[in-house]
């Protein structure tokens, strides 16, 4: 937009208005129209793409398939998800909406995850049970020299020889890491000192967390 540069009164509200205009163009889209505009992406994708199955994870992914899906022509494909922890299974109208309209099977990666799902809202929706594992081969242990490289890369000369606790789940309170970090801070100073944190997720919480376990 080009500039206003006259002096009078009328030009400065004129300047002020065309401002204001211009930084509203720039302002970030509502919630509730972007949720639309996913509801209407996925929509999209589904018919477009026709997949066979479609593995969700979270509880917004289920409530935009329940939109994206409703009253839509296309064949729907199987819709799948995954139990990874031992949190109850809620009963409300919205998670019994989910497990009718949004949730084909559901796959528990234990056996205490399978047994939440006995009797749950999502009995009727078929499920099973596949255990975590671990490609042992794959995800050797690093030889004793190449660790140490790698240690000192991370934490330096002031780190060496502590004990190293990792996280790669994030900080959201279903994910147990801040009993981690609540467990080591509650250690005596004497043996906190012995402990270095370390995260892969970038975040204020992140960045306390770790000084609070040093």
């Amino acid at each position: 937009m080009e500039a206003v540069t006259t002096r009078t009164s009328f030009g400065s509200r004129v300047r002020s208005r065309r401002a204001t205009k211009s930084s509203s163009v720039h302002r970030k889209p509502s919630r509730l129209l972007q949720h639309a505009r996913a509801v209407s992406h996925i929509r999209a994708l589904l018919k477009r793409e026709r997949f066979d199955v479609v593995h969700m994870n979270g509880s917004p992914a289920y409530r935009l398939v329940m939109l994206a899906t409703l009253f839509s022509p296309f064949k729907h494909p199987s819709f799948v998800c995954t139990k990874r922890n031992t949190i109850r299974v809620k009963r409300d109208f919205v998670t019994k909406l989910k497990a009718r309209r949004a949730i084909h099977h559901v796959i528990a990666v234990s056996k205490p995850a399978a047994n939440l799902l006995e009797g749950s809202v999502y009995a009727d929706c078929g499920m099973s049970a596949i255990a975590n594992g671990v490609d042992i081969d794959f995800y050797a242990p690093f030889d004793d020299a190449l660790a140490a490289r790698r240690r000192d890369a991370l934490f330096g000369a002031v780190h060496a020889g502590k004990v190293v606790v990792g996280a790669i789940t994030g900080f959201d309170w279903y994910k147990g890491t801040m009993d981690m970090v609540a467990a080591v801070a509650a250690l005596p100073e004497e043996l906190r000192s012995r402990v270095a944190w370390l995260s892969s997720v970038p975040s204020r919480t992140t960045s306390n967390a770790s000084s609070s376990n040093r």
